[in-house]
């Protein structure tokens, strides 16, 4: 990830991956809604709007982490050596997102695994790429250590995030908190690559040293989670507006959809069932929308 390639390419995915959960999420959300809609369950992943019954989310995810790691690979070596052991950093997350793809796929195809695998696997991925990237800075510049620190902040709320999914599956927020950190760092991934590395001839440097630089680097981090969050809201919009155009929302209780933000704390009964129960309820396995438009 030692270059601007190196930053866009995770940057994107995290992007495309978040957007695709976000459309899904409000779509899944305001069809609960309706007068025929099931209840709004938190998933792992979502299948595809032609082919319900294959899993596209899951195999795009092992296509871009071997293409990551093939990537990594090809460029760590010189002159016949393994030098750049950085790029075995970037390997090696890279191999922890596509083990939470294969349980997906596994998942799937209905291989007797523990249920809940897909979020143990999701916030392993995260911890590892957040340890990774905590261990990561040793000798860089100050700008350079702050911009992965705030990379390092947003992977440790992807994990807070999933495991807010597990305790509450049916709180959209908890979902939509999920797809947002993960946007995050794909929008900060790709910030980062434009920072550390400008990509075209007359691009301005950063100075590395600079406070006041440093102090605009910390502005522009917070703009992003600005822009982050209008844009989701104007995906739900532009879903709501869809679905609406197809009719599928002719039966949508609003009184019941404007009250879905309130997080519902759980009865003493209901807790202490303990994280074994609700992993063990978490994440089922994607509904097919034969339904749906």
């Amino acid at each position: 990830m030692g270059t601007f390639g190196g930053h866009i390419l995770p940057g994107s995915f995290f992007i495309l991956i978040s957007l695709w959960w976000t459309v899904n999420i409000f779509r899944y959300f305001f069809k609960s809604k309706t007068k025929n809609g099931k209840p709004f369950r938190t998933q792992p992943w979502y299948p595809g709007p032609l082919v319900h019954n294959f899993p596209v989310e899951s195999v795009v995810k092992l296509g871009t982490v071997t293409f990551g790691m093939l990537a990594e690979l090809a460029t760590a070596y010189e002159d016949g050596a393994f030098k750049y052991i950085g790029n075995g950093q970037h390997m090696t997350m890279y191999f922890f997102f596509g083990l939470n793809g294969a349980m997906d796929l596994l998942r799937h195809y209905n291989f007797h695994l523990p249920n809940g695998i897909e979020a143990a696997t999701g916030i392993l991925a995260y911890g590892i790429e957040g340890f990774i990237f905590y261990n990561h800075l040793h000798g860089r510049s100050h700008m350079d250590i702050q911009v992965h620190m705030y990379l390092f902040y947003t992977i440790v709320m992807c994990v807070f995030s999933i495991f807010l999914e597990i305790w509450h599956q049916d709180w959209v927020l908890a979902s939509l908190s999920r797809a947002y950190f993960t946007l995050m760092q794909g929008t900060w991934f790709c910030q980062v690559g434009f920072i550390l590395y400008p990509p075209f001839a007359g691009m301005q440097q950063w100075d590395q040293t600079n406070h006041e630089q440093m102090m605009i680097i910390t502005m522009i981090y917070t703009w992003h989670c600005a822009v982050d969050l209008v844009l989701m809201l104007l995906i739900g919009a532009a879903v709501w507006v869809w679905m609406k155009s197809c009719r599928l929302l002719d039966q949508v209780n609003y009184q019941q959809l404007s009250s879905e933000a309130v997080l519902v704390v759980p009865t003493s009964k209901s807790a202490n069932n303990g994280i074994n129960g609700h992993l063990n309820r978490h994440m089922q396995l994607p509904e097919s929308d034969s339904d749906e438009v």
